[in-house]
């Protein structure tokens, strides 16, 4: 979203190649949703921007700990109001909350804050510890223990088994590198096939 004019110039250019050429476009963007407005959300809108993912890693200030804004300023709230902003122009927002002992619970406060919003979607992501984490604010699941735990999650919302084929197919961030015709464009209009 720094970048957001540049998108919609490149969007142009890509959606006006897409038509004269009868190729199938879609565009997702990853963003942590503090420079949601509104004159964004239009400009993602002309650029055929139709899902985004935003991460939320906890509850008020469990989240605010866990992504310190640049300024040091809460930014949970505005976050929320980002994804609401998002939905109401029928961008699908796949809202990633990445669980580890710690914040586990706040999954569930975000699942039922959203419950019945149309065009949000809340799921679960393993939060792996790479890069020795700080202790006091991280407790990262094992494989084994991630996994009891998501499925506890499951069980307890009150899903059935055939519940779970609607709630993956609402999940569409998936590894571009693993995708036919899936890019990924940085900043610098440099082309990845991989985060």
């Amino acid at each position: 979203m720094l970048c957001i004019q540049s998108i919609a110039r490149w969007s142009k250019g890509i959606l006006r190649f897409s038509e004269s050429h009868a190729v199938e476009y879609a565009s997702h963007i990853i963003t942590n949703g503090s420079l949601v407005t509104e004159k964004n959300v239009a400009l993602l809108e002309g650029s055929k921007i139709s899902n985004a993912q935003v991460t939320i890693d906890g509850w008020g200030d469990m989240h605010d700990k866990r992504r310190p804004s640049r300024d040091g300023k809460p930014k949970f709230d505005l976050i929320l109001s980002a994804v609401e902003l998002m939905a109401k122009h029928g961008i699908e927002v796949s809202i990633r909350v990445n669980a580890d002992i710690n914040n586990l619970s706040d999954y569930q406060k975000l699942a039922d804050y959203f419950q019945g919003t149309e065009n949000v979607y809340v799921h679960i992501g393993h939060l792996r510890d790479y890069e020795a984490l700080p202790a006091d604010i991280f407790r990262c699941f094992d494989c084994e223990g991630f996994s009891k735990a998501e499925y506890e999650i499951f069980e307890k919302s009150g899903y059935t088994i055939e519940d779970l084929d609607n709630i993956f197919s609402k999940r569409r961030m998936f590894c571009g590198a693993c995708t036919e015709n899936s890019y990924v464009i940085d900043d610098r209009c440099n082309v990845y096939k991989c985060w």
